[in-house]
């Protein structure tokens, strides 16, 4: 992709997730990503097209799996905050977007399918690394697919709250002291299954 196009799906981006797909317009992304409309037009023949194109590149980017997340440290619990980081991260590049991704008319289903199936793969070998850490340090097993359902859900909720904040100054903050409250959490529950 070159430099033109992804400055043309961020502005494009941007302007979707400011006004709503039927608010956009394809003028204003042109100013913001510094090109003349018509090369919208011609590169992406419509808005439609574009918007399609946008919500794609940062679904695909938000799911991608950082795998440095995925070596195992000497304290395994910095290896649980540094999962419950990368949580937070995947779920504040979907809350941004969700009010587009959950009108199915806008988006393309195989876009649809890429998310759960990636979410899916994701969970998979986020639940290995757990056994890994699991049977590197001693711990009682756990369901570790159902620890991730419930952190994922709980985080999803809490990026919404952490939107809000995104201008208040307090974003930051707050989201370390989210971080550290569910590190603490999984990092009791593994330390009260300790094998004797």
């Amino acid at each position: 992709m070159t430099d033109n196009e992804i400055k043309i799906i961020e502005a494009a981006y941007a302007e979707f997730m400011e006004h709503g797909y039927s608010q956009a317009k394809t003028l204003n992304i042109a100013s913001n990503a510094g090109v003349n409309e018509s090369t919208i037009y011609r590169n992406y023949i419509s808005k439609k097209n574009l918007f399609h194109i946008a919500i794609e590149y940062y679904t695909k980017k938000a799911l991608e799996l950082d795998f440095d997340i995925l070596q195992y440290q000497d304290d395994w619990r910095l290896d649980i905050e540094r999962v419950i980081r990368y949580l937070f991260k995947i779920n504040l590049g979907f809350t941004n977007s969700f009010r587009l991704l959950i009108k199915r008319t806008l988006v393309k289903d195989d876009v649809l399918d890429h998310i759960y199936d990636t979410i899916e793969k994701q969970k998979n070998l986020l639940k290995n690394y757990f056994i890994g850490i699991q049977k590197r340090n001693n711990l009682k097993p756990l369901d570790f697919i159902t620890i991730i359902d419930i952190l994922n859900s709980s985080i999803f909720c809490e990026c919404f709250e952490l939107l809000a904040l995104k201008d208040a100054g307090e974003y930051a903050s707050t989201l370390e002291q989210k971080i550290n409250f569910y590190t603490t959490l999984v990092v009791e529950m593994l330390e009260n299954e300790e094998v004797a």
